[in-house]
């Protein structure tokens, strides 16, 4: 099992959105929670930081969920892409709990694309909140699945 999930890191506040770092395998990031989407004040929790982790983490499992988008830094982000320029500006909060926990429940996928200023589902309804989330790569394709 990953270090992640160890049971000092269950039940803790966390965000968790996917690696940019191309020079790297991608992966989903897991950082401590601190409510500000600007800090710098974060601890990585899976892997000593966040360009490389020697046991990837391709799945992950949260409760209480609630999906964010930081519109200011997705604009600017939207006027840089041409130029290559990436920074997260979307991510999901909840309390950190093992995958297998959520996995069978969660079957209705969410997607985010920079052009939407929210989370949706597959039929193009915003979603804000959610009691669970699975985090996982199929193929290398990242998906998050919530409950129906």
């Amino acid at each position: 099992m990953h270090e992640l999930y160890h049971p000092n890191n269950l039940g803790k506040r966390v965000e968790v959105f996917l690696s940019l770092q191309r020079r790297y395998p991608r992966r989903w990031i897991v950082r401590s929670y601190n409510k500000s989407p600007s800090s710098t004040q974060r601890t990585v929790l899976n892997g000593e930081n966040e360009a490389y982790d020697n046991e990837l983490t391709t799945t992950v499992g949260l409760k209480n969920c609630t999906f964010y988008v930081y519109e200011t830094k997705r604009k600017t982000c939207l006027k840089l892409r041409k130029n290559g320029k990436k920074d997260v500006f979307a991510w999901i909060v909840g309390d950190l709990v093992d995958p297998e926990l959520v996995r069978t429940v969660c079957t209705r996928e969410v997607t985010y694309h920079m052009s939407n200023p929210t989370f949706q589902y597959i039929d193009g309804t915003p979603v804000q909140e959610s009691e669970s989330a699975y985090f996982t790569c199929i193929a290398d394709w990242f998906r998050v699945f919530v409950p129906e």
